[in-house]
């Protein structure tokens, strides 16, 4: 637990909030686990369920980050002046 106690110091120090990292480790989890799965997929011949389970971790990845790309949406927005 060490990494991640590092990892909130970082953030902490930085002033930023703290939903970044929880949107960051939740999407590096999804990235592994969708690694892991999709190098078993094709271990065992599967190449099209691995293909498939590659577009469903980009897809989770997305929708985990949908909050950061909203906010971002916003920042741009008020920078634009609208």
């Amino acid at each position: 637990m060490d990494a991640i106690t590092s990892i909130n110091d970082i953030f902490s120090a930085s002033k930023m909030s703290t939903t970044y990292l929880t949107v960051l480790l939740k999407c590096v989890g999804i990235c592994f686990l969708t690694e892991f799965t999709s190098d078993t997929c094709k271990d065992t011949g599967q190449a099209a369920l691995s293909n498939i389970v590659v577009f469903c971790g980009r897809i989770f990845v997305l929708i985990t980050a949908l909050p950061l790309f909203t906010e971002l949406l916003g920042i741009v927005t008020e920078l634009s002046g609208g």
